[in-house]
């Protein structure tokens, strides 16, 4: 918090600064703030922790990645750019990425019945999502 206060004290003793720096410098700030409670909230992933990771096949995975993020966030913090996202839940961490032509979800649960009960959870929210498109999710072992 020091660096941060130092960095934009002295910056904008020396010069004024655009509106759009200020505006810019207001979106990394909010970022920021959003992955530092993000991991503030984590629930504390043990050794016995079980990992999972579906390649959905789509041309649609920025359209479900911006959905979910959206949904979610209601819910629990969720750190976000243009291709991926992340959150975390009582149970475990989501992680989801818009790749070309594939929607990857990575799960890392608790335990075998948490991630069972997530695995639940987004292929449903996935469906909701996916009005006019038939999805494949197929879980692997990561």
């Amino acid at each position: 918090m020091d660096h941060l206060k130092r960095a934009l004290s002295l910056r904008v003793k020396m010069e004024p600064v655009a509106d759009e720096a200020i505006a810019r410098i207001g979106d990394i700030i909010h970022v920021a703030a959003n992955q530092i409670e993000a991991l503030l909230n984590a629930p504390v992933l043990s050794e016995g922790a079980v990992k999972c990771v579906a390649d959905i096949v789509t041309p649609n995975g920025e359209r479900f990645l911006r959905r979910l993020c959206s949904h979610f966030q209601h819910r629990t913090p969720v750190v976000t750019d243009e291709n991926s996202g992340h959150f975390r839940m009582s149970m475990g961490e989501v992680r989801m990425e818009a790749l070309e032509g594939i929607f990857r979800v990575s799960l890392t649960a608790l335990n075998a019945e948490k991630l069972h009960e997530m695995q639940h959870i987004l292929v449903r929210h996935l469906e909701e999502a996916a009005v006019r498109e038939k999805l494949n999710v197929t879980w692997h072992s990561a």
